[in-house]
């Protein structure tokens, strides 16, 4: 039981680290504008920059998803 409560402690302490380096609603916004870059009709006339566009975003949504299944598995346990 010790050891478990010590695994949690941890977890959530990591938890806190993650969410302090990662602000959900500033990234929420910066995938949002994006998302409205890509959408727009002369994204692809640079490949580019649009490729790198394209990157970042993804980067961003898997870091919210891993940090929201994270939070959420470390809810279901605690």
């Amino acid at each position: 039981e010790t050891d478990i409560k010590n695994l949690l402690a941890r977890a959530s302490e990591k938890l806190d680290i993650i969410r302090g380096t990662f602000d959900s609603n500033e990234s929420k916004e910066k995938i949002k504008q994006l998302k409205v870059k890509s959408e727009q009709n002369d994204f692809w006339v640079n490949p580019d920059l649009a490729k790198g566009i394209m990157q970042r975003l993804s980067e961003l949504e898997n870091n919210s998803k891993k940090i929201i299944a994270f939070e959420k598995r470390y809810s279901d346990i605690k």
